[in-house]
């Protein structure tokens, strides 16, 4: 009958109605936050990869510069480099001794009896000198030998190439630490933005369950 069909049409409207979401769903913001959201998270996802990319060939060269400071004894190339230094004063200590011998002999040259005169104090210093030349020679070539064998510039070479391995490990360890804390930020990012995509997809698919009545609201209500 008409009552029938009448009774029909309004429970087909009161269910229309109580399927209508309460929370009222803009789809142009929803599916304009799920194309951001989705950029966003796939941007992530590429810096997380190019991190950890990034991240195990800086451990890598730290593992190398490890391995190659084993090699390396500091130790014995600070010990050799003191000596060297020590050594190198010596040197020079000896050859400004040589030149004052030189110039206590230049005053025995200059006079016409030479070392005849002992008793005079600056004949008897530079007769002491001249005798004592032999020796400093001797020392000087003997240290000289010390000091070439030990090589000093292979040494000051192989402790700079050691200071500047230390100064690079130093910086890749900073990286490293840098690296970790971008990563598990992007971790968080990328969680994040996939919980916010899901509840956005949600809403969407909710729309679209019950698109006619969403966009029929107002002359259902009425």
């Amino acid at each position: 009958t008409e009552i029938e069909g009448l009774e029909t049409d309004k429970a087909e409207i009161e269910n229309k109605i109580s399927s209508i979401p309460a929370e009222v769903i803009d789809i142009v913001e929803v599916r304009a936050g799920i194309r951001k959201k989705t950029i966003d998270l796939v941007t992530t996802q590429k810096s997380l990869a190019k991190d950890k990319k990034e991240l195990k060939k800086v451990k890598g060269l730290v593992f190398k510069i490890n391995k190659f400071l084993k090699t390396f004894d500091i130790d014995d190339l600070k010990e050799k480099e003191e000596q060297a230094g020590k050594l190198w004063k010596k040197i020079t200590d000896l050859q400004l001794e040589i030149t004052r011998i030189e110039k206590k002999e230049q005053l025995l040259d200059g006079i016409p009896c030479g070392d005849t005169f002992p008793g005079c104090k600056f004949i008897h210093d530079a007769v002491v000198a001249r005798a004592s030349k032999p020796e400093v020679e001797k020392g000087i070539i003997g240290s000289t030998k010390e000091h070439k064998d030990l090589d000093p510039k292979s040494v000051e070479d192989s402790i700079e190439k050691y200071e500047a391995l230390i100064k690079k490990k130093e910086q890749a360890t900073k990286t490293i630490s840098t690296l970790e804390l971008t990563i598990a930020r992007s971790k968080n990012t990328i969680q994040r933005l996939g919980s916010e995509l899901e509840e956005l997809k949600e809403k969407e698919a909710t729309y679209e369950e019950n698109k006619e009545a969403i966009e029929n609201r107002e002359d259902l209500i009425q």
